[in-house]
């Protein structure tokens, strides 16, 4: 049996269906089983690819097993069943429509940088993207690493620096980096994964507005870019890597110590959610 080595799953709950990624390829993954009359069949995962090829790495765009990435990262799903996903070798964030066809998003392969702009103008520097979160008007965010940067796409895949410094220097320093006017003294170190709280009727008594959580690895932290844009550390994880928001608090990755950690938002604290006598060998993403 061909060993795989997973990187990321991501489950889309109404569709029923997962997201499953690998080195070159993304893998879907679909219930089955059930039914009536009592005892229920227990469901079973069934496997196929969704796009790419075992063993082709490239950034060629197409359809399903036509088209290439190359060590793709993490995914997102928008409100019309498009898939987004990072394709960290190519610097560039990829779409698989509805259909099965592959397209670049944003980014162009093989070209770094950190221009903000539009389509294949825009230019990443990353080489982890352990998640993503997208909100309710299809806006992406996702961590930028190398240049210790918070991006967001949205809905039309044009680019905006999020957070960070104006440079592309690592550091650890909080501030105030609302959208559009980034200070010089807020600063990340190598962040792998982003996170969002909708916070809307709790602060603002309105609609989609965020919180985002950033696992700003290089730095030990999350840290909080609250709806105002305040910048603060909000506890200390060992390496943190994947986060995501559960129903009422986050779950991390902790790379250093393979485990998952349980983030408590009402009065932040870390507990791990991994029984110790079990053994997780090297986890990374989160769903």
């Amino acid at each position: 049996m061909k060993k795989i080595e997973w990187s990321a799953v991501l489950v889309r709950r109404g569709l029923g269906v997962a997201m499953v990624f690998g080195a070159s390829m993304l893998l879907s993954a679909c219930g089955g089983g059930g039914g009536g009359g009592g005892a229920t069949t227990p469901a079973q995962a069934r496997l196929a690819v969704l796009a790419g090829s075992v063993g082709g790495p490239g950034n060629i765009d197409g359809a399903g097993t036509a088209s290439r990435s190359w060590n793709p990262g993490a995914t997102v799903v928008d409100s019309q069943g498009n898939v987004f996903f990072a394709d960290t070798t190519s610097h560039t964030i990829r779409k698989i429509n509805a259909s099965g066809v592959v397209s670049t998003f944003a980014g162009t392969a093989g070209q770094t940088g950190t221009d903000d702009d539009c389509g294949t103008r825009a230019r990443f520097n990353f080489d982890v993207v352990n998640s993503m979160a997208i909100d309710a008007k299809n806006n992406i965010y996702f961590p930028d690493n190398l240049n210790n940067k918070i991006r967001r796409i949205d809905a039309n895949g044009c680019v905006s620096t999020y957070a960070g410094p104006l440079s592309n220097d690592a550091g650890w320093a909080n501030g105030v980096s609302l959208d559009g006017v980034l200070p010089p003294d807020v600063r990340f170190r190598n962040p792998t994964g982003v996170a969002l709280v909708d916070v809307s009727s709790t602060v603002h008594g309105s609609y989609n507005i965020y919180d985002v959580y950033v696992s700003d690895t290089g730095n030990n932290q999350i840290r909080k870019i609250d709806s105002y844009g305040a910048v603060t550390n909000l506890v200390a994880v060992a390496e943190p890597g994947a986060i995501v928001k559960g129903a009422v608090d986050l779950f991390v990755v902790d790379m250093l110590n393979k485990a998952i950690d349980r983030v408590t938002l009402s009065n932040p604290s870390v507990v791990s959610e991994v029984d110790p006598t079990v053994a997780l060998a090297s986890p990374q993403g989160l769903a």
